[in-house]
């Protein structure tokens, strides 16, 4: 089950098995109440701006993540100190063990640092509920514009997986990749961007084998120089 893809990527000689795509689910909508509802393959950005024209405020943190709801929710994505899981209040899900719809609170999810329950449990994400605070449209805009900057500004613009790795207790993965000096290091047609070091680009039509390879050389590296263990946020399906 995939939705936007964009921090999953296969083996360069195919994936043997049935992958269902979440994209045509996509729709968002406000209750009465105000709350926004979105479903399984609505982008996140999608929500945020249609929340923005309807003077309501989601999580403008969140703006320009490349991914769908639905990822968000199983990832528990988050940037410049907010996750997608400080807005979540409760969702629907498919449980593949009983072939049952359920619901599940906020606290019932277990969301972690790019965690959550569905990364556990044999459950794929419907629809969910988020909070959404009043706001006008043009301030809205102008933060959803900012954030949007800021990640042009700091991030590479070549495709990539996002980034690469989880973050360590004390350390950003870029921080410790970046003080090993391996910015800008490639193998074949993947290397770590010159511009943050926490993401793996294909600059030159990288092989998956050229991006595996490269992120088990930054780990040894790391490993070797700090004694830290780096975590992958991207994944590689098998």
């Amino acid at each position: 089950m995939i939705g936007g893809c964009s921090n999953t990527f296969f083996n360069d000689s195919g994936f043997r098995g049935a992958i269902v795509s979440t994209l045509l689910m996509s729709s968002v909508n406000i209750t009465k109440e105000g709350f926004i509802i979105a479903s399984a393959g609505t982008k996140l950005s999608q929500m945020l701006s249609f929340a923005t024209k309807s003077n309501l405020g989601v999580c403008p943190e969140l703006f320009g993540i490349p991914g769908s709801v639905g990822g968000a929710i199983r990832n528990n994505a988050g940037a410049f100190g907010k996750e997608i899981a400080d807005v979540f209040l409760e969702a629907s899900f498919f449980d593949l063990s009983t072939s049952e719809v359920i619901t599940l609170s906020r606290k019932e999810m277990k969301f972690s640092y790019r965690n959550s329950i569905v990364q556990e449990k044999n459950i794929f994400f419907l629809c969910g509920k988020f909070k959404a605070y009043e706001s006008e449209y043009t301030k809205e805009i102008e933060r959803l514009k900012y954030f949007s900057t800021i990640r042009k500004e700091k991030q590479p613009q070549e495709p990539s997986l996002g980034s690469y790795f989880k973050k360590t207790d004390k350390h950003s993965a870029s921080e410790l990749i970046d003080r090993a000096g391996l910015k800008g290091y490639s193998i074949g047609g993947a290397r770590v961007s010159p511009k943050h070091a926490g993401f793996i680009v294909n600059y030159k039509n990288a092989s998956t084998d050229d991006i595996i390879q490269l992120a088990e050389h930054i780990k040894q590296t790391v490993s070797k120089i700090y004694g830290i263990n780096l975590d992958n946020e991207a994944e590689f399906q098998t």
